[in-house]
């Protein structure tokens, strides 16, 4: 214990810390406001992410940097609840209709914040408050979550103290992997342009031809 002590003393706070999550500097962001009760706020990030995959990293399935997007949403518990379900319709519908995707849906039971793993874990079973949407990796014959939704109620509100006129606000996001959504794709269509599906080209040519 002595050891420790000494040990803690002499090391210098980090000054810079690797993001685990895109969503995180929103909330500082918002922090001590009160917001509009009646329309839900919404923001968009994306930037570069960092997990410890270890011995987990295969090809680009799983990394240890890689780019996330969130759209974050925060209101009351209604008004996230249904900015999430639009989002989801529009982000994992895309997949699915434009981009035939062979996928699932889970729900999840690993922990989106740290702290008190086993209690937040028993939590999110019983409140189904994560969400994955998994895509297919036939070279595998297995599945990977390329994108997530978390409902985080009041866990971060409360912290940075972001009201509404009834007290504390919800907040909920729903992110994806860039580089797992393309991996995926890859994986189930192979990288020759011309055995696309057409539906996928004319899609890919509204975003890529100039006007």
């Amino acid at each position: 214990e002595g050891i420790n002590k000494e040990l803690l003393k002499n090391m210098k706070l980090s000054e810079n810390v690797l993001k685990n999550a895109a969503c995180g500097p929103i909330y500082p962001m918002i922090a001590n406001k009160k917001i509009n009760q009646e329309k839900v706020q919404s923001y968009f990030v994306s930037g570069k992410c960092f997990r410890n995959e270890a011995a987990n990293i295969f090809e680009l399935a799983r990394l240890n940097e890689f780019t996330m997007s969130e759209v974050v949403f925060v209101g009351t518990d209604e008004q996230v609840r249904k900015g999430i379900d639009e989002a989801q319709r529009l982000i994992w519908d895309f997949w699915i209709d434009i981009f035939d995707l062979n996928c699932s849906v889970e729900t999840a039971n690993d922990s989106f914040f740290g702290g008190s793993y086993k209690k937040l874990k028993f939590f999110q079973l019983l409140g189904d408050s994560k969400q994955e949407f998994r895509l297919y990796l036939p070279q595998h014959d297995d599945y990977i979550a390329s994108s997530s939704v978390n409902f985080h109620r009041t866990h971060f509100t409360k912290k940075y103290e972001i009201k509404n006129n009834d007290g504390f606000c919800h907040t909920a996001c729903i992110a994806f992997g860039i580089e797992r959504l393309a991996y995926a794709f890859l994986s189930q269509n192979g990288c020759d342009q011309s055995k696309w599906p057409g539906k996928v080209l004319e899609e890919i040519e509204k975003y890529t031809t100039e006007k």
